[in-house]
């Protein structure tokens, strides 16, 4: 015995789990039903009978969420009930009452792509009935004693109202269980005319509907009819379009089944994570997390790399310099493509991090020498453009020759504009000659680097004497010494057409002639800018 209870409720399990399809629209069916009667009429106390109906039934097709059917039934049967304290003209004690009836009704049938359907039915029709009493004979005449016994109709119209449920087992055939009420325009269906109650009788019914024709099937229950299924052998369970495929409802090249099941992305957007490229593309294309904006975690989206950047979705350091894409790109300002942004033999990692330069700038400090050879060649500082402080950039120690890195060779240019004079205190000569003295170098190589890093500006250099000695000697050497000056420094590369020389000997004096100390200031060389 309890092997053939978990046989049936295996069986009904099996029916309720799975997912129907609509099997009534567009179909006849045909069914048959019984079960037990009883009346709500003056003879009462539900003593039950049985019944049986037959139907045949049309569905239209579905609408929203209920199926509309129409059903024409004929019945035949008893109904019984007892006479309680009711007083009857005769010595009846009960009555039984044959039925039999015809009737047509419009049904609802609800939850159609579901495991069971509920249903409701309400229907009108005609009843032929013919009581009994308990000693088997029929009445004919009320046996209501407030009544003469006259003849009564055995022909009576009646309405219904009926709920139930339906529970497809196969694609044709449903089984079926209801109750029903049918009312009787009359009061006399147990022979006791006038009573106080006109007569209802309620049916409890069992039984199987068949399928006779019609309807349209569905091979692979997903909810689209064969006749319009392009993909008739989907998977079960499977999420279709209107045309039975595989529903892609973003339209991101992804069915709904493997964005659910599969890669975890919303069925519903293609784009799941909003980084700009479409869920089928960061999978398939990009090989990138459709879930995740920001596949490798460098601060850009998938879609700004792939897109903007052209940097790669899976590195997050895609020119392998040491820095980040997305700090090159939003703080540096670098270009994540090249490891070396400047182009000036430095990482920009090692520009950022190590050295502290800018990596978009190959000469940091403006010195006229790039960071990495200040680095690599001269072990300068390329941040600082005098790296020995000593008043001269880098660069142009480098191109006079000095030491960068010592401040004790760092010889300071003249500032001078134009038509203004300057002495050029301490070039020496020897006595009453044009020649050089030694200690004069100093300051005629600070002429020579202004001269030399100023080549626009042209001067003119003039000597002069105190007034010992003849005019004429003392102008001779004048022109003399600066000619020297000049040869020095156009031996140093400087071209002669920058310079031109004049003497004045005694004629200009800038100071006394009487004394040792005037004499020696009228005894000077002086720079004039001319350009």
């Amino acid at each position: 015995m309890k092997k053939v209870i978990i046989i049936a409720l295996l069986f009904v399990v099996g029916i309720f789990a799975q997912k129907r399809e609509n099997v009534y629209q567009k179909s006849f069916f045909l069914g048959l039903e019984a079960g037990p009667t009883g009346m709500v009429a003056d003879f009462g106390g539900w003593t039950p009978n049985v019944a049986g109906r037959m139907y045949l039934e049309y569905f239209l097709p579905e609408y929203s969420f209920v199926t509309l059917g129409f059903r024409l039934t004929g019945g035949y049967g008893w109904v019984s009930g007892d006479k309680n304290s009711l007083t009857v003209t005769d010595d009846t004690k009960s009555v039984t009452t044959r039925i039999a009836y015809v009737t047509f009704g419009q049904e609802f049938v609800f939850n159609t792509s579901g495991t069971w359907q509920p249903y409701l039915m309400a229907s009108a029709g005609y009843m032929n009935f013919d009581p009994k009493n308990d000693k088997d004979r029929n009445l004919s005449k009320g046996i209501n004693p407030s009544f003469a016994p006259v003849e009564f109709e055995k022909n009576e119209a009646i309405v219904g109202l009926e709920t139930g449920i339906r529970v497809p087992v196969t694609e044709k055939v449903t089984v079926n269980s209801s109750i029903s009420a049918n009312y009787m325009f009359a009061d006399h269906f147990d022979a006791y005319y006038g009573g106080d109650l006109n007569d209802i009788i309620i049916a409890i019914n069992l039984g199987v509907a068949i399928k006779l024709a019609g309807g349209k099937s569905d091979i692979d229950n997903d909810g689209v009819l064969n006749e319009v299924d392009m993909c008739p052998n989907s998977p079960k369970g499977s999420i279709v379009d209107i045309q039975g495929c595989p529903a892609d409802s973003d339209l991101d090249g992804l069915t709904d089944d493997d964005e659910i099941g599969k890669y975890g992305t919303d069925p519903k957007k293609s784009d799941t994570d909003g980084d700009g490229l479409t869920d089928k593309a960061e999978l398939d294309t990009h090989k990138t997390n459709p879930n995740v904006a920001d596949t490798d975690g460098d601060g850009l989206s998938d879609g700004d790399e792939v897109k903007r950047n052209k940097t790669n979705p899976l590195d997050s350091d895609t020119d392998k310099d040491g820095l980040i894409d997305g700090n090159e790109v939003k703080m540096h300002k670098t270009d994540p493509l090249a490891n070396d942004s400047d182009r000036d033999g430095l990482l920009d990692a090692s520009e950022v991090n190590t050295y502290k330069t800018n990596p978009l700038d190959q000469d940091t400090d403006r010195d006229g020498i790039n960071d990495a050879v200040e680095l690599n060649t001269y072990k300068t500082d390329p941040t600082r453009a005098d790296t020995d402080a000593g008043g001269i950039a880098d660069g142009v120690e480098i191109k006079r020759g000095t030491n960068p890195l010592d401040p004790k060779d760092d010889i300071q240019t003249i500032k001078i504009e134009k038509g203004q004079a300057i002495v050029l205190e301490g070039i020496n000569f020897k006595n009453a000659s044009f020649e050089i003295l030694p200690e004069s170098a100093a300051i005629l190589t600070q002429v020579f680097y202004t001269l030399d890093e100023n080549p626009d500006i042209e001067v003119e250099i003039q000597g002069h004497t105190d007034s010992k000695g003849s005019n004429k000697m003392n102008v001779e050497l004048s022109i003399n010494r600066a000619q020297s000056v000049k040869s020095w420094l156009v031996a140093k590369g400087i071209n002669p057409s920058r310079i031109v020389t004049s003497g004045f000997g005694p004629e200009r004096p800038v100071a006394t002639n009487k004394t040792d100390a005037g004499r020696a200031k009228n005894r000077r060389i002086e720079f004039i800018r001319t350009k």
